[in-house]
């Protein structure tokens, strides 16, 4: 029976050696979540501003296109031709 008991003692030993091992890692992945989703939060906002850049980008180059045509048309910078 002393053997037996000791035998359960030292499984019981064990089980909370683990789940100690078990809390330390479910604490490193918490820690872990939390900065993947900080990291993805930024580079979403990284990605939003890029686009929003490019967006910008091409339509100011499609003003100046716009521009440089109605300048070959209208005969100047003024657009002379055109406003009357």
């Amino acid at each position: 029976v002393r053997s037996v008991m000791i035998d359960n003692i030292d499984k019981v030993l064990e089980r909370g050696d683990r789940l100690d091992l078990l809390v330390d890692k479910t604490t490193t992945m918490q820690g872990n979540t939390v900065r993947f989703k900080r990291q993805a939060r930024r580079y979403r906002s990284t990605t939003w501003w890029r686009n929003v850049k490019l967006t910008a980008a091409l339509i100011l180059l499609l003003l100046v296109i716009v521009y440089i045509a109605l300048f070959f048309v209208c005969h100047g910078f003024t657009l002379p031709t055109c406003i009357r």
